[in-house]
């Protein structure tokens, strides 16, 4: 089984394999909905942005520090197979 997004009661679930990764959630209640990282406040986009801006995953994880490696790791996973799907679609 490959990178699964689930939206579950208003929360994004990414499943990875056979494992499951809330890595990412999205609720009324927390930042208006942005797809913040589980357990933070810390918007998804926001690693995109540092991305784009050229800094590391490790300078992104060292100034937000509540955001757990493999959460990240999962989102990058996702959304790359999503790319990847689209483009052979």
């Amino acid at each position: 089984m490959g990178n699964i997004a689930q939206r579950d009661a208003g929360r994004i679930t990414i499943r990875i394999g056979e494992t499951q990764s809330s890595g990412v959630s999205s609720a009324p209640e927390i930042m208006s909905r942005a797809p913040v990282f589980r357990r933070t406040r810390v918007p998804v986009q926001s690693l995109f942005e540092h991305l784009e801006d050229n800094m590391s995953l490790d300078k992104f994880l060292e100034y937000f520090p509540t955001v757990r490696r493999e959460d990240a790791v999962a989102v990058l996973e996702h959304s790359k197979t999503e790319i990847l799907a689209e483009a052979h679609a």
